[in-house]
């Protein structure tokens, strides 16, 4: 259902390259030699969200909100996730496999 809905948003705003682009900044902290990092979910903070290079990333935050909270079992990072898988296959990607089960940090 929650794919459904972001289908329906992403192709009424066109809006496929900013959600790709949040789904890429959110997994794009990913260290291989140390492991940390990652799609978690804490793109939505403002500690991140300052960053230079997510400049512009609080719009879509602020606009996937409503969406997202008619889904409170989804993690942040899951959501964050497959707005991008979604966002991929709209514009004509191919099916990109998601599975459930990145968990939301909250002090990073």
């Amino acid at each position: 259902m929650a794919k459904k809905k972001l289908r329906g948003f992403i192709a009424e705003k066109g809006c496929a390259p900013l959600i790709l682009r949040l789904a890429w900044h959110s997994a794009g902290t990913y260290d291989v030699k140390t492991k940390t990092g990652g799609p978690f979910g804490t793109i939505k903070h403002a500690a991140e969200l300052a960053h230079g290079a997510n400049n512009g990333l609080d719009i879509v935050v602020r606009l996937l909100e409503p969406i997202k909270e008619q889904f409170p079992i989804l993690s942040y990072a899951d959501f964050d996730q497959l707005g991008g898988v979604v966002a991929v296959e709209i514009t004509g990607g191919p099916e990109v496999p998601f599975h459930l089960g990145r968990e939301t940090r909250r002090n990073e």
